[in-house]
This record gives structure tokens, C-alpha cells and sequence, in this order.
């Protein structure tokens, strides 16, 4: 979780220059700030955006494929290395074209947040069950194979094979 918190934080950090500089959002908002080298800037941010905030889901896309199955890291690797690569390519001068380094990196931040808030509430949920099991345990029964109802203390519930857990049974 804090991996994802921590990559989620300096690739918003780093977006910020990135929105500035491209010429897609620039056009957006009816500006223009461009200066000799603005290209090469934007491809050295929207590297290590690519790089470090796109890093899980590039490495669940080489899990998904070893276990051929597609998953959600699968289309998200895909797209932001399809708009790095292309963008890559126009800022190198190699092809013509938009640039979508903007759209790369609001993309990484906005999965990389996704991942982050998922990965929160499962945790949450998972201490909400423990704790509910907790709770259970001590106010539940127990059946011996004589069929009588036990109610057990905290300290009885020791681990024995001719007992049924019946957890709230008759209360």
C-alpha cells in the first residue's frame, strides 16, 4: 500500500511540469509556453513517470502473460506504453504527430490512486472481518459429539476435534 502511495505522490509531482509543458493541454486552456529543449523536457519527465509510476502495472503485465491471463495491469500496460513510445517517436522526430505525455501520465497517476484507494479499503475490510471473527469466537458455541451445547470461555477454546464451532447459536 505505501508503494503505491509513494509512487502515486512523485508521479503527481512530476505530472505538473508535464501539464504545463504539453501542447495538448496548452492548447486546451488557449495558451502556449514553448521554448527551445520544452520537447525533450517533457520526454525526460514523461520517462520517469513512465518508469517509476508505471513500473506495476508493467511488471503485473510480464506476471499476466507468464500465466496467460489478461488482466487490468495488461490493458494498462499497454496504453501507456503504446503513448510513450508514440510520443516518444514524434518528440525524436522519427514520425510526426501528437504527443501524449499528458495523457501518459494522468493516466499512471489516476491507476496508480485507484491501486492505492483499493488496496486501503481491502485492508480495512479484511481488519473489519478479522475483527468480526474475534467477536465470534468469543460468543459462539461449541457441540461436542454428545450433542450438549458448550459456552465456552475465552481461555476454553482450545483447539479439539470433537467440537463444532456454532457461532451465535442460541443467544
Amino acid at each position: 500500500m505505501t508503494d503505491f502511495r509513494q509512487r502515486f505522490i512523485v508521479s503527481l509531482i512530476l505530472t505538473v511540469p508535464i501539464l504545463i509543458l504539453s501542447p495538448g493541454f496548452q492548447a486546451f486552456f488557449g495558451v502556449e509556453y514553448s521554448f527551445p529543449g520544452s520537447a525533450l523536457i517533457l520526454l525526460t519527465l514523461s520517462t520517469a513517470v513512465y518508469a517509476y509510476g508505471g513500473y506495476p502495472f508493467l511488471k503485473g503485465i510480464v506476471q499476466e502473460i507468464r500465466a496467460r491471463l489478461s488482466g487490468m495491469m495488461t490493458l494498462i500496460a499497454v496504453a501507456i506504453t503504446v503513448a510513450y513510445i508514440f510520443s516518444a517517436i514524434v518528440v525524436l522526430g522519427v514520425a510526426s504527430g501528437a504527443l501524449f505525455f499528458w495523457e501518459l501520465a494522468t493516466h499512471i497517476d489516476i491507476m496508480l490512486l485507484g491501486h492505492w484507494v483499493e488496496m486501503r479499503s481491502g485492508m480495512g475490510a479484511s481488519r473489519a472481518l478479522e475483527e468480526l471473527v474475534n467477536e465470534r469466537r468469543l460468543r459462539g458455541h461449541a457441540t461436542c459429539r454428545r450433542s450438549s451445547l458448550i459456552r465456552p470461555g475465552r481461555s476454553q477454546w482450545g483447539i479439539r476435534r470433537d467440537r463444532r464451532i456454532r457461532p451465535g447459536h442460541g443467544e
